[in-house]
């Protein structure tokens, strides 16, 4: 109980440091990045745009998902470490071979230990597909800039250096996304 308690009051202090200092981050340097963006060229930024809503509406499904899986594991791993420290100490396996069903505590904590290696297969792979398309998402989103501006530096509509520069925002403002 000691140690639950601590490691959720370690949890409560970094969710309120790193994490709120995190989002104001990126919160200030995507309205800053955006503002410079609109201002080299609104039409290229308008067109980045277009591409975000197909990237969050995916994205907060999976993160539903993600935190469900994580509240899961969280309360497995919980489980298994009561039963460890109730079942795996002297007193707690002289009980269990007292009562004569060591083999039925074996197979509760494979099934648990089997379901918490699962939940951490299942959360890797939602994770790296994510991260894949946000990348191609970036990707695809870079292309359109680079032809759309391409096509407004050929018109005489913006500077080349502003193209290059819309595309290097462009990448500054994916990260906090």
């Amino acid at each position: 109980l000691v140690s639950r308690l601590n490691s959720d009051v370690i949890g409560a202090q970094q969710a309120i440091t790193s994490t709120l200092s995190g989002v104001v981050s990126n919160a200030l340097s995507l309205i800053l990045v955006l503002a410079a963006m609109f201002y080299l060229s609104w039409v290229v930024t308008v067109a980045a745009l277009v591409l975000l809503p197909v990237f969050i509406l995916p994205a907060r499904a999976l993160g539903r998902r993600m935190q469900r899986l994580t509240r899961e594991s969280m309360q497995l791993d919980a489980a298994m470490g009561s039963t460890m420290t109730e079942r795996f100490n002297v007193a707690g396996a002289m009980l269990v071979k007292l009562f004569g069903r060591p083999a039925e505590e074996a197979d509760t904590f494979s099934a648990r230990a089997a379901r918490v290696r699962d939940i951490g297969v299942v959360t890797a792979m939602y994770g790296r597909v994510f991260f894949t398309a946000l990348v191609l998402l970036a990707s695809v989103a870079t292309a359109l800039t680079y032809g759309l501006g391409g096509a407004l530096v050929i018109h005489g509509t913006i500077s080349l250096g502003a193209l290059v520069a819309l595309a290097s925002l462009l990448s500054r403002m994916y990260g906090p996304i």
